[in-house]
């Protein structure tokens, strides 16, 4: 039933959504936000991140329910979606992913759709002004538009604050689940930048009701700071966006899913994965291989694909030590045994791709999942 509900919403509001957040979470993976980060994250310095952590409250329901009342016109399936939400269904405690970080709702899409519809005002506020070159009263007017949940008070408070120096000011902006960044383009200022985080901070907070502790709000100057975005460390040089992974933030994960362990010494060592001794060698040297596939298609836009050879290296002999433990031998006799086995190539499925300039590929439709949802 639920899925049914999803496809329904999606036929009626996914163009919406695409429109104002440029990606569609629920079906969209995290490649087609850096092509668009690629492409139109240029020539600026100031970059403002958002991680949204919301808790629903009745309220919120409710704005909801009237927002999909303006398109929805049959009572039966909106009373139908009025008793999913009030079962609290949009604060179900869901895993996140551990390469994105973005929260990953098991089963049906319908709770993708729903957040992103919840988030839509605030995709509608940003994006006009993207489309802005001028902030004059044109530009007002659309503002206090989007603040229509806003208190007449305050919503006008607010915009009578914009001045000359906001003018060309231009603003690029994407939305992947509860993560937006919004980028100042050519001659903005740290001035211009406040004045579009105290907008979104004031939306947030008088629409949404946001508290401090559920809104992580970052300003960040590109030219001396590193935008972490969805398991990505991107830079901007000249113009220029610059992709690239930590290794540090790749080796905590693995950390994390015990295929490394601290010596006694303090130093880094890959280990055994317990889990997966009863399988077979075959079923274990393929759990292995779909993960060094899985981290070198993700990874397939970085700049510096040697950074890509300690994953390997440590995916490689945690797996030499798995088949050990199990067969009580070497890593030594089982690096010679299944030598042909175990060997991790750099070549990239190219099925579905997009081939980008600078040697990227996006893989734009691929399913990137949890890869480690079996340990």
């Amino acid at each position: 039933m639920q899925e049914i509900i999803y496809l329904i919403l999606k036929s009626i509001f996914s163009s919406r959504i695409k429109e104002y957040a440029n990606i569609y979470w629920a079906e969209d993976n995290p490649h087609l936000a850096f092509k668009y980060i690629q492409h139109q994250f240029q020539q600026g310095q100031w970059i403002i991140k958002g991680n949204l952590n919301k808790i629903f409250q009745q309220r919120d329901y409710l704005n909801l329910l009237e927002y999909l009342a303006t398109k929805i016109t049959d009572r039966k399936f909106l009373n139908l979606i009025k008793i999913l939400l009030g079962q609290n269904f949009l604060n179900i405690k869901a895993q996140c992913h551990p390469i994105t970080g973005v929260p990953q709702i098991q089963g049906t899409r319908l709770s993708y759709i729903l957040l992103d519809l919840f988030y839509l005002n605030l995709d509608n506020l940003i994006h006009n002004l993207t489309k802005t070159v001028a902030l004059g009263d044109s530009i007002r007017m659309n503002l206090q538009h989007t603040y229509q949940m806003i208190t007449l008070d305050n919503s006008t408070h607010c915009v009578s604050k914009t001045d000359k120096n906001n003018q060309n000011l231009l603003v690029s902006y994407i939305r992947y689940g509860n993560v937006f960044i919004c980028f100042l383009h050519y001659q903005a200022g740290y001035n211009h930048t406040m004045w579009v985080k105290n907008q979104v901070e004031l939306y947030l907070e008088k629409a949404i009701r946001v508290t401090t502790k559920e809104l992580n709000l970052k300003t960040i100057n590109s030219s001396k700071q590193k935008l972490n975005f969805l398991g990505y460390q991107i830079t901007f040089s000249n113009n220029i966006v610059i992709f690239n992974l930590s290794t540090s933030y790749i080796i905590k994960i693995l950390f994390q899913y015990k295929f490394l362990r601290y010596t006694s010494k303090g130093k880094i060592r890959p280990t055994s994965q317990n889990k997966l001794l009863a399988k077979s060698d075959s079923t274990i040297i393929c759990a292995y291989k779909y993960l060094w596939d899985y981290f070198k298609n993700y990874y397939s836009g970085i700049r510096k694909i040697k950074r890509l050879y300690y994953i390997r290296y440590y995916l490689l002999y945690s797996c030499a030590m798995t088949l050990a433990h199990k067969h009580k031998s070497t890593v030594k006799k089982i690096l010679v045994r299944y030598k042909v086995e175990l060997e991790l190539n750099f070549d990239l499925n190219n099925s579905q791709v997009l081939l980008q300039s600078n040697r990227k590929i996006w893989h734009c439709s691929a399913t990137f999942l949890n890869p480690f949802i079996k340990y």
